[in-house]
């Protein structure tokens, strides 16, 4: 604990029994372990006890609220823009992150569509930060191959309202069952995801198997986005196999 304030005027009370390692706050001091007999403690000290055992002060009820608003809007800010649906379900699932203070977790969810920004598009409404612009930037001649986990694919209800088709991770699907593939990652084309590709390292050879929702885009813009995606990975698998293994 090192050096804790005590003095000639400062309670001292010897208290029986305590496990090892406990500290225990109490009005007045706090308890240390160690002193006296084995498994008593002798309690010391003025102020907050955990102030002065060096642990975290218990916040009050408007500290709680504003730390739940501001792990909230860092959410929103990877994920949004957010259906409405979504954003319930993604807050939701902050009562993993933060067990403690689950029972405010649906306040916050009230609270948090008075700062945010809104549209409602075919009867669905759409959140996303009040100071991200909408503006749509020009997105380039960019092809990406994103993971199952990828921000843009996680939401897979939101996936299917953005890009009209339905993603399904399949790698714990029975194989006669699957329809896109063990490890199927969404192809992203400009601003739209189109399809999706299965790939493999053997031999030291990358294999890729594509699909297209509709078609493939023609023309040598496509194509070269693509080979210059394949070639990051086929770089990077590379890398993979050549590392020395850890035993």
């Amino acid at each position: 604990m090192g050096d804790v304030p005590f003095g000639p005027d400062d309670p001292l009370v010897l208290v029986p029994g305590l496990p090892d390692g406990l500290l225990m706050p109490l009005d007045g001091g706090a308890v240390m372990i160690g002193m006296g007999e084995p498994g008593d403690a002798i309690l010391f000290g003025t102020g907050d006890p955990l102030e002065v055992a060096g642990l975290p002060v218990p916040l009050d009820r408007l500290q709680v609220r504003a730390r739940i608003d501001a792990l909230i809007d860092v959410v929103v800010g990877i994920y949004a823009p957010l259906p409405r649906r979504s954003l319930a379900t993604t807050i939701g699932r902050l009562r993993y992150a933060v067990p403690q203070w689950r029972g405010e977790l649906k306040a916050g969810l009230q609270r948090v569509p008075a700062r945010l920004a809104r549209c409602r598009v075919d009867g669905v409404d759409w959140f996303w930060p009040a100071g991200e612009s909408t503006d749509g930037a020009d997105p380039g001649e960019t092809v990406r191959l994103l993971s199952p986990f990828d921000p843009v694919v996680w939401d897979r209800r939101r996936f299917e309202l953005l890009w009209g088709w339905a993603y399904r991770f399949e790698a714990y699907t029975p194989a006669v069952k699957r329809k896109l593939g063990y490890y199927a990652l969404p192809l992203l084309w400009r601003e739209r995801v189109i399809g999706w590709a299965n790939v493999s390292w053997r031999a030291g050879e990358l294999v890729v198997d594509l699909d297209f929702v509709e078609s493939r885009p023609v023309g040598h813009a496509f194509k070269r986005a693509l080979d210059s995606e394949l070639d990051r990975m086929r770089a990077f698998l590379a890398r993979e196999e050549s590392a020395p293994s850890v035993e």
